[in-house]
């Protein structure tokens, strides 16, 4: 953290809880209406936020090192009994809201530091950018993408790859929000940017995958719909062909009966 007073540490946390609930709800379903939704992550969020903020008045020195840790297991718990979403699913799309978090945090510290002197009003407001360019791309190119990438996870990804690819996001943010390195050297901002960068690239791929194995399995299931759907045809034209067939011997054995009571007639 930059320092500053008790107003600065309540403007960087509610960017920041605002920041991650934002971007989690643009990857997961509410389990409640919108409006609900809205007061129950407002009402959690005032009381941490104000809780935070008591710890860094009463013990500025504990708070820098474990205010962070506190308040988002606490929204950890939160977020998965306010998703719709299986509780695996909801850890693993709660540990990519975390990394994006360490993208604008660790973002909008080493702004700060590089290019504005430590200045806290730059690093306050890079997390306000960072965090709407995050969100638009969400929004915009992300969010149909997401919710097909999630129906295929509950329906094809067994419990290993998930809990595999939630380890390595938190590996990565782990290394990223490491308290015990203060110095902001060049090589330590490449080991920041080269981790954000596989971290990053890892997910994305593994993201690719199983959509693309989701798409797959639907195809495949259209296909057998579509097999299916044929094979009912076929056994319908057999069906009518029958029925044709039928119905010229009917007509033939009604002429024949017709000419025989027609003889019988002309006879007497």
């Amino acid at each position: 953290m930059l320092g500053g007073s008790v107003w600065i540490a309540l403007i960087r946390f509610a960017v920041s809880f605002a920041g991650v609930i934002l971007l989690f709800s643009r990857m997961s379903e509410s389990r409640f209406e919108g409006k609900i939704t809205v007061l129950c992550y407002g009402c959690f969020s005032a009381v941490v936020i104000a809780l935070g903020c008591i710890w860094y008045v009463v013990d500025w020195e504990s708070c820098v090192r474990i205010v962070a840790i506190a308040m988002y297991m606490l929204f950890f718990v939160f977020a998965i009994f306010m998703s719709k979403d299986s509780v695996y699913l909801s850890i693993y799309k709660l540990a990519l809201t975390f990394y994006l978090m360490a993208v604008f945090l660790v973002g909008g510290l080493e702004t700060a530091v590089i290019f504005f002197h430590r200045n806290v009003w730059a690093d306050i407001i890079t997390r306000i950018l960072l965090i709407l360019l995050m969100t638009v791309i969400m929004e915009k190119k992300l969010k149909d993408p997401i919710k097909g990438f999630s129906d295929y996870v509950e329906n094809e990804v067994d419990r290993f790859s998930v809990s595999a690819m939630i380890i390595s996001i938190l590996f990565g943010i782990g290394f990223i929000l490491n308290p015990n390195v203060r110095e902001a050297t060049p090589f330590r901002l490449y080991q920041i940017i080269t981790n954000f960068i596989l971290t990053g690239t890892l997910q994305f791929l593994m993201f690719r995958f199983y959509l693309h194995v989701g798409r797959e399995k639907e195809y495949e299931k259209e296909n057998q719909l579509m097999q299916m759907n044929h094979r009912l045809l076929e056994r319908q034209l057999e069906i009518l062909e029958e029925s044709v067939e039928s119905s010229r011997r009917l007509r033939h054995d009604v002429r024949h009966h017709n000419a025989v009571i027609a003889e019988y007639v002309r006879r007497g």
